[in-house]
Order: C-alpha cells, then sequence, then structure tokens
C-alpha cells in the first residue's frame, strides 16, 4: 500500500484534496520539476481555451475549415478520418478561436481525457470544439515539434495525468493546463527534437499517401474501384443456405458481401483462402 504525508501548507491553490493527486509517483515527478529551471505553459502562448460552445451540426460542411473534436485527437496525431468543417461564414462568427499548423490541442473531457495533438500542416486553418483545448503558441518563443514531444514525456505526461479532476467525470481545468511546467533546456536539444517531430509528421503523410495508392491499385485489379456497398433491409435465402454456412445472422448474408466475392473471382485467376 502506498501512502503520502502532505502539510496543509503544500496543499495546491486549488486546494486539491483528492489522495490521487499526492500520490507518491506524483511528489517525486513534482520534486524533480522543481529542480529544475521551467516556464508554465501560458507563457508560451497566446491563449489556452475552450473551443465553440454549442455549435449546431447544421453548420457542419463536407469541405473548409477543419473542426477539431475529440475524436479528432489520437495522441499525437489527429485523425481526420471522420472531421467536419466549416464553412467561412461560420469561421468568420468564430475567428476567437482560431489556430494555426503547430498550435496545440487536448481532449479536456470524454474517455481519451488528456490526449494531446499538434495540428498539422495539411490545412492553413483549424478551428475546435467546445470538448477540445486549443493552444496558440508563440512560435518565436517555443518549437510546437519540441512542445508536443514535452508534453508526450514522462514529465509532461505526468502533469497532464495529476490535473485531471476526478469529481464525477473527468476534466481538464484550463487554469491547470496553464500552470503545466515545461523544462527549460539546451536550444540545440530543443531544435534536434523539433525536427525530429517534424519528420514523422511528413513520414506519416507520406505513409497515408502510400497506402491509399496502394488500395487503390488493389480495387482496381479486383473490379471494386468504383463499388459502393448497399445494405439492403431485407432480401431472401434458402434455408439450405443456412445450413451450408452453419450461420443464421441477417448481417452474413447480406448481398453486398456475394458482390464483392463475385467481383474477386471474376477478376482474379486463382483465389486462395486464408
Amino acid at each position: 500500500m502506498q501512502y503520502s504525508i502532505v502539510n496543509k501548507s503544500r496543499l495546491h491553490g486549488n486546494l486539491r484534496i483528492d489522495a490521487e493527486f499526492y500520490s507518491p509517483d506524483f511528489l517525486q515527478l513534482e520534486k524533480t520539476l522543481n529542480s529544475h529551471q521551467t516556464k508554465i505553459f501560458s507563457m508560451y502562448s497566446l491563449f489556452i481555451k475552450k473551443g465553440i460552445f454549442d455549435l449546431s451540426p447544421d453548420f457542419y460542411r463536407d469541405q473548409g475549415i477543419p473542426l477539431i473534436r475529440t475524436s479528432e485527437i489520437k495522441d499525437p496525431q489527429i485523425d481526420f478520418s471522420s472531421t467536419v468543417f466549416l464553412d467561412e461564414k461560420t469561421q468568420a462568427l468564430n475567428r476567437k478561436t482560431e489556430l494555426m499548423p503547430g498550435d496545440i490541442v487536448f481532449t479536456k473531457i470524454g474517455a481519451y481525457i488528456g490526449d494531446v495533438a499538434m495540428l498539422p500542416k495539411k490545412y492553413d486553418r483549424y478551428n475546435f470544439s467546445q470538448n477540445v483545448t486549443g493552444v496558440k503558441l508563440k512560435k518565436d518563443m517555443i518549437m510546437p515539434g519540441f512542445l508536443l514531444a514535452y508534453l508526450l514525456s514522462k514529465y509532461g505526461k505526468g502533469q497532464i495525468k495529476r490535473i485531471i479532476m476526478l469529481s464525477g467525470q473527468g476534466k481538464l481545468e484550463l487554469e491547470d493546463i496553464k500552470n503545466i511546467k515545461v523544462v527549460l533546456l539546451d536550444e540545440k536539444i530543443k531544435a534536434l527534437t523539433h525536427k525530429i517531430v517534424l519528420q514523422v509528421e511528413l513520414l506519416r503523410e507520406k505513409s497515408v499517401n502510400i497506402y491509399r495508392e496502394a488500395e487503390q491499385i488493389l480495387l482496381s485489379e479486383l473490379g471494386l474501384l468504383n463499388w459502393k456497398p448497399k445494405h439492403q433491409l431485407s432480401f431472401v435465402k434458402n434455408f439450405s443456405n443456412t445450413q451450408s454456412a452453419d450461420r443464421i445472422d441477417a448481417e452474413y448474408f447480406q448481398p453486398m458481401y456475394e458482390e464483392i466475392l463475385s467481383s474477386v473471382s471474376d477478376n482474379t485467376k486463382r483465389v486462395i483462402s486464408l
């Protein structure tokens, strides 16, 4: 069993009294950080704030300015597979929360609370939703790649885990994020870290493009390049089909699966069972 004895005078300004906040691991983390020169996160930011509040899905578009929601933040990358967009008019009405490539976003509530990502150069502008905390960086003071690496490190991630409020549903408070301590390191180390993170971003984008190209080639060879699945609510199958397949669930017998198998058989010389 682990326990900590903490004097009242050492309680943090917000008077956190939950035992987890003062666990031995977190106290050791605090001691380590205090033994180095640090600056608080807010000193490197133009703003740290919540995103657009209560934006109706009626404003979502298929293209435009990406709206970063918690579903996009995959620690440490942004997943654009389900991204929705804002048009110029909606973006103009919410200019105060506009972010740029290299800025930082946090998931501040929900199952993936504490996840953090850096906005890539894929788009030139972004915005973010109410369950996301956006950080517009002073890029002349801090290299975004280094900062992301630091926030993902033992010392950055450890602070994030510590400040998560555990009252009911966990959440990250803006004031706590602003007070995250960033260790002052040699400029050469920060520059090298920043460079590596940017290289990773480029390689990731390259891998996505190569995967997409390979997928297109495969679908073309199988005759499925322009095929779109059509889910049918009702269809008829013989009882003998259920016996031979040893399945009785309707999803298994969806006609779209037969279309795939038929196309594969017609467009390949040989089919091998795995």
